[in-house]
């Protein structure tokens, strides 16, 4: 989950919930949380191969589909704490990663204006994150 989130930004809500037919010729589409807009996220190899690691055969990477999502979202905030906890990190958590995809957006010279498409940016089709060029 933590490299899902890294590479795509995506929000632990939707980490949790994602399902393996949501990532098609290395792009992951998503629906913005607050506008559900429809965003397409290239996904590096990387990213897909340990995907394909945590496949188990249920409906989604990261959830079993038992119980709620507000419950299973909890737990994996959880164990990223403890993780963070005996890597000697302070205050860790899952937005920090969307923080850090976020200023490798800009790094890589992402205009601001794409970067609003994917987090909240209403829309009637598609969009997709790109670099300037």
């Amino acid at each position: 989950m933590i490299l899902l989130i890294l590479h795509t930004g995506i929000r632990i809500s939707d980490a949790v919930v994602m399902k393996p037919e949501r990532i098609k010729h290395g792009k992951l589409l998503i629906y913005t949380q607050e506008t559900e807009t429809p965003v397409w996220c290239p996904v590096p190899q990387n990213v897909i191969d340990a995907l394909k690691v945590c496949d188990g055969g249920d409906p989604y990477y990261f959830w079993s589909g038992q119980g709620t999502t507000k419950t299973m979202i909890t737990e994996w905030q959880e164990r990223m704490k403890k993780a963070c906890a005996i890597a000697g990190i302070q205050g860790g958590h899952f937005h920090r990663l969307r923080d850090t995809f976020s200023v490798r957006l800009l790094e890589k010279g992402c205009r601001s204006k794409r970067r609003r498409y994917y987090w909240a940016t209403p829309s009637k089709s598609a969009r997709s994150i790109t670099r300037r060029g």
